[in-house]
């Protein structure tokens, strides 16, 4: 709550620079925060982290995380890659409706992603059995894509509203994106729930 008023009080008085300000101090505060909790944490000893290195381990845990890496690389890359490109083909205007809209789309995105690592991540690594694999995998996506549906449904119906909302009238020629975002939106949905089940079941080759 603290740390929300102060956020507030910087974006009052000082606009976007206190926004920014007042996002770096969130995470400042929430850093120092988690460090202090480990540190006091029982099961925190600073000698298992300087014992040396397990390749064998290191190796079993790369094999997860290389999928959640590769995003993160490709992700922001290609959205400069794609800026530029419609910078140099249209416009620097048409360039912020694109932006307005897949800031929009990492904004309930986020809701979905949460679905995927909390809900179906969890169910499909506890798997043992194929056939309990396959269960749940049928299950889960009987769930989520019908969730997620609804959800893009809903957002395309409302469009207009998100848009006069969160941005203004100015923004409105964006609304004719709304239709191509959300059918990659619904891919990309898609996407995560295969890249979920391989990172669930390290499905990945380390070269």
């Amino acid at each position: 709550v603290l740390i929300f008023a102060i956020t507030v009080y910087l974006v009052v008085y000082y606009g976007l620079q206190g926004g920014l300000i007042g996002f770096i101090f969130n995470q400042s505060i929430a850093l120092f925060f988690t460090t202090y909790v480990v540190i006091k944490s029982r099961w925190f000893k600073l000698s298992a982290y300087i014992q040396g290195i397990d390749k064998e381990s290191l190796y079993q845990l790369a094999s997860y995380a290389v999928i959640s890496f590769v995003p993160i690389l490709i992700v922001p890359l290609t959205s400069m890659i794609l800026r530029k490109y419609i910078v140099s083909a249209l416009s620097w205007q048409d360039a912020g409706y694109w932006q307005g809209i897949m800031k929009l789309s990492d904004g309930y995105l986020i809701v979905m992603e949460l679905v995927v690592n909390v809900y179906f991540l969890p169910k499909i690594s506890a798997t043992r059995m194929l056939s309990e694999f396959r269960t749940e995998v049928t299950n889960s996506c009987l769930f989520i894509i019908p969730l997620a549906v609804a959800g893009l449904v809903s957002i395309f119906f409302l469009k207009k509203e998100i848009v006069s909302l969160l941005y203004n009238e100015q923004f409105f020629p964006m609304l004719v994106l709304f239709k191509y975002q959300l059918i990659g939106d619904m891919a990309r949905i898609g996407a995560w729930v295969l890249t979920s089940i391989m990172a669930a079941k390290a499905m990945v080759r380390i070269l």
